[in-house]
């Protein structure tokens, strides 16, 4: 039963929830809920729905506002899952992580200024953050203001939401580089670097 499930998830420990991959149906027959709104809920970010509605645009967009991935209930028979071990805890030390969504201007960026350094790039926020524990909380990550979907659809999380949710876990190394003007208060703990001041590009590893 959906409320059971999320009962359940939600009384384990931040890093036993760390452990859990979530399958789970769009319909949930007579319970109030649906799948999605366990996903909500629990905030498993690894997590699939896997429904006969993949093909409904209504669905599609929901799945994209989530974050997560979607499996047709009728590909399901010849679907693989492997669910890699996560690399220890802390133990993957970088010069820097980079999460951006436009492939060709983060890696631009790498091989031109950065090729040196060991930089570990994400285009997507979601697998970023199923990942994130690996790294050690001195880790100088870098972020974007907002973040999109392939089809456009804007992630539900900006680069600020995300910035919040690691500095709670402890990372100290926060920017945000972005071609937008923040307009307001930025919290002390998080940097802005502005994309078109080129030499802040060059150096966002000194920062």
């Amino acid at each position: 039963m959906g409320e059971e499930v999320i009962n359940y998830i939600n009384r384990l420990t931040p890093e036993e929830k760390e452990n859990i991959f979530l399958l789970t149906d769009f319909e949930l027959l007579e319970q109030g809920i649906n799948g999605l709104e366990v996903v909500a809920r629990t905030m498993i970010r690894r997590s699939i729905l896997v429904t006969s509605y993949s093909s409904a645009p209504e669905v599609q967009d929901k799945v994209c506002t989530a974050g997560i991935k979607m499996l047709p209930k009728e590909l399901a028979y010849a679907a693989q899952i492997i669910v890699d071990k996560k690399i220890q805890k802390w133990s993957n030390r970088v010069d820097m992580v980079w999460v951006e969504d436009q492939e060709w201007l983060v890696n631009d960026l790498v091989l031109r200024y950065y090729n040196q350094l060991k930089v570990d790039i994400y285009y997507d926020p979601t697998s970023f953050m199923q990942d994130v524990h690996q790294y050690p909380l001195d880790t100088r990550i870098i972020l974007d203001s907002c973040y999109e979907h392939p089809n456009g659809k804007p992630y539900t999380e900006t680069g600020y939401d995300l910035a919040k949710e690691l500095h709670a876990i402890g990372y100290k190394k926060l920017i945000i580089y972005t071609g937008e003007d923040p307009k307001g208060n930025v919290p002390e703990y998080l940097i802005v670097a502005r994309k078109k001041d080129q030499h802040v590009t060059e150096n966002l590893d000194k920062i």
